[in-house]
């Protein structure tokens, strides 16, 4: 989201669309010919494939799809593994989903994998549960364009979700739980392994005996916000020997054992990744071990970095063994790590090392740290004891952030001024109702037509697609009243 946008900007946004929505209406994009298919356990894989005469396996529906075609599948139980090496394209995907939101399990029973995809393109998997997989619940090798929407994972004996030397892949809006069920360290609830372009958002990622949602070994170009990930076994939040990674208004809290909710890490691989180019903004931090904590695998010191981490507009509460922010022996293999406009609350311990860590404008409830900080002993929340983190209008921390705007948001996607920000994850706004935020919503876009969580021209193809041709502007307004957010 493009918070803040100046005018002229929106307005040459618009200019640009009504060129592109122009030339789509003389020369409308290519959209291939689409069927449905459905399955049903009750079906026969010796029929059509219609509603009315449904396969009974995924795997037969999965053999008649082509780019643009649908498997829906009815309610039930399906004892098989979802298994998938086909293409779609960028206007015509190939969607594998759930008939009107209907319950479609697929069961491993821990037996056999409930799901694999092998250098699959524009695939979108939406509405299924897939429990009690043998090892992964879904393992994705050299894939691309991939959409993973409103699933359910339990019960898996390794990882839940695994993408492997993938490119533009999507987790949203996803119930994630009870991963690596046989307790070892197979991979992570949702682990993005040598994976560029990712984004993972509006995500429960919880209960795992490894860790919650780990970028990892090469990946880059990410992003993991909005979600609310708790309970894992590892770090809640894990980045080892990843780059250019984005982790910002998630709601992370109750880490296992002696684990910190966000982790970044080296650990050892032939390749040598650094972690670095970091940015850790607007998230609610809290009751767990440990905050934000860096390690080191000892066999990998003689190459690991810290480069370029940024900790911006957090809230570390209540976190306990190891502290809000642990660098630890990691600070000598560090430089540019920033921490600014954090708020420290309840912690053990709330910094303990500041070496080659630039500190400015946190907020503390003990002994400070850093310059331009302030020490308070009341901070004025909502209602702390029901995790209401929102800021009444006696709160310290408003306009006592630093005067550069760092992050032009907050917690709740709502703007921060151009002058003095807040401190913390929440901007003040008013008059504060007595409805806690504990997490962003998760409403679609107006205008978000395929639920791509973008407002763009796949949207005016899905209009096509809908509807037919031609359009007369009401028709399209949805998607340019909000292009580009």
């Amino acid at each position: 989201m493009d918070h803040n946008r100046p005018l002229h900007l929106i307005n040459r946004q618009i200019l640009l669309l009504s060129i592109l929505v122009t030339s789509t209406l003389i020369h409308p994009p290519f959209i291939l010919a689409s069927t449905t298919y459905y399955v049903s356990p009750s079906g026969n894989d010796s029929s059509t494939g219609s509603l009315s005469s449904p396969y009974r396996t995924i795997a037969r529906c999965i053999s008649s799809l082509s780019a643009g075609d649908t498997c829906t599948l009815r309610a039930g139980t399906y004892p098989e593994t979802l298994t998938l090496s086909k293409k779609g394209t960028s206007t015509s995907p190939i969607t594998i989903t759930t008939y009107n939101n209907e319950k479609a399990i697929v069961d491993g029973e821990h037996t056999r994998p409930t799901a694999s995809l092998s250098s699959a393109e524009h695939i979108i998997i939406s509405g299924l549960v897939l429990t009690k997989s043998s090892s992964y619940a879904l393992y994705s090798d050299g894939s691309k364009n991939i959409t993973i929407r409103g699933v359910e994972v339990d019960h898996p004996l390794d990882g839940g979700l695994i993408f492997r030397n993938g490119q533009k892949i999507k987790v949203e809006n996803s119930n994630i739980h009870h991963t690596n069920f046989r307790g070892d360290g197979s991979h992570e609830a949702i682990s993005m392994v040598n994976t560029s372009d990712f984004e993972i958002k509006h995500n429960r990622v919880h209960d795992s005996l490894e860790e919650g949602i780990d970028a990892k070994y090469g990946a880059r170009n990410g992003s993991i916000h909005h979600n609310e990930v708790y309970g894992n076994g590892g770090p809640n939040i894990y980045v080892d020997a990843a780059s250019n990674i984005k982790i910002y208004n998630n709601n992370v809290y109750d880490a296992k054992g002696d684990k910190a909710n966000i982790g970044l890490a080296v650990e050892i691989h032939q390749n040598r990744y650094l972690t670095e180019n970091i940015e850790i903004y607007n998230n609610i931090i809290r009751d767990s071990p440990g905050g934000v904590s860096f390690w080191i695998e000892p066999s990998a010191a003689s190459y690991a970095r810290f480069n370029n981490i940024k900790i911006y507009h957090n809230l570390f509460y209540d976190n306990k063994a190891r502290g809000a922010f642990r660098l630890g022996t990691a600070a000598a293999y560090s430089s540019d790590i920033e921490l600014v406009n954090n708020i420290f609350w309840k912690n053990t311990q709330n910094i303990d090392t500041l070496t080659n860590v630039d500190a400015s404008y946190n907020l503390f409830d003990g002994s400070s740290k850093g310059s331009n900080s302030l020490t308070v002993t009341n901070l004025n929340f909502v209602n702390e004891d029901t995790f209401d983190f929102r800021l009444t209008a006696d709160s310290p921390t408003i306009d006592a952030g630093s005067p550069t705007n760092l992050i032009a948001f907050d917690y709740e996607d709502r703007p921060r001024p151009h002058a003095r920000p807040d401190i913390g994850p929440y901007e003040y706004q008013g008059v504060t109702n007595s409805t806690p935020s504990p997490s962003p919503s998760t409403l679609p876009k107006p205008g978000d037509l395929n639920g791509d969580g973008s407002v763009n021209l796949h949207d005016f193809n899905q209009l096509i697609s809908n509807f037919g041709n031609p359009y007369t502007i009401l028709d399209f307004n949805a998607i340019l009243s909000n292009y580009g957010t």
